[in-house]
């Protein structure tokens, strides 16, 4: 394993209908701003000299993961299991009417974030299981910087990892709309060098 710089994005932001929603893996496009906001690391990814793109198959992280790298002439390659983490039930419902309807286990959830599960849903760590072994083969498999398009569970999960946490504080690490995160991968080493930086720097 050589030496790379792995550029980690949440993508864009989504419809305005969804705010407030669960949204999990329900496939939902950018809007305007997620539009703009991944628009505006083109010119990042030129100079980070990235020379491969990956991304989850839902639309808003392969929308984002294409705007970016139009003018790389590289392919995008899209990644299934970096999917968001799954809702199950409660994708699509308002966090506010979850909480009113069923409060334990919500509570539950709050209390055992890493381990519980919404009906017919993922957990923390069953998002990891997938997750993980998806990255660790495209840090093994890439020679040179990399853009990864993720979701806010996924690149969260990638960062507690890299970092070497417990997933239970994973809701502790921001993950804007359309922020960037970098590791650098050292010989197959991981450092963490930023968490949810927003527009160029």
């Amino acid at each position: 394993m050589g030496d790379l710089m792995i550029w980690l994005m949440r993508h864009g932001e989504i419809d305005l209908a969804c705010k407030g929603k669960l949204i999990g893996q329900k496939d939902v496009p950018l809007s305007r701003k997620g539009r703009n906001q991944a628009l505006s690391f083109r010119n990042l990814a030129k100079e980070a000299a990235i020379g491969s793109v990956f991304c989850s198959d839902l639309s808003r992280s392969y929308q984002t993961a294409r705007l970016i790298s139009e003018d790389l002439n590289i392919p995008v390659s899209q990644v299934r299991a970096l999917r968001e983490i799954s809702l199950g039930e409660w994708e699509g419902k308002l966090v506010k009417d979850i909480k009113e309807c069923y409060p334990d286990q919500w509570r539950d959830r709050g209390e055992n974030i890493a381990e519980y599960r919404p009906p017919s849903g993922e957990s923390f760590t069953d998002l990891a299981s997938r997750v993980i072994p998806a990255f660790e083969s495209i840090v093994a498999s890439t020679k040179s910087n990399t853009l990864i398009v993720g979701h806010a569970g996924v690149n969260r999960a990638i960062i507690c990892h890299a970092l070497g946490i417990h997933l239970q504080n994973v809701l502790q690490i921001g993950q804007d709309y359309g922020s960037m995160n970098v590791i650098q991968s050292r010989g197959g080493v991981l450092k963490v060098e930023s968490v949810n930086c927003s527009g160029i720097f």
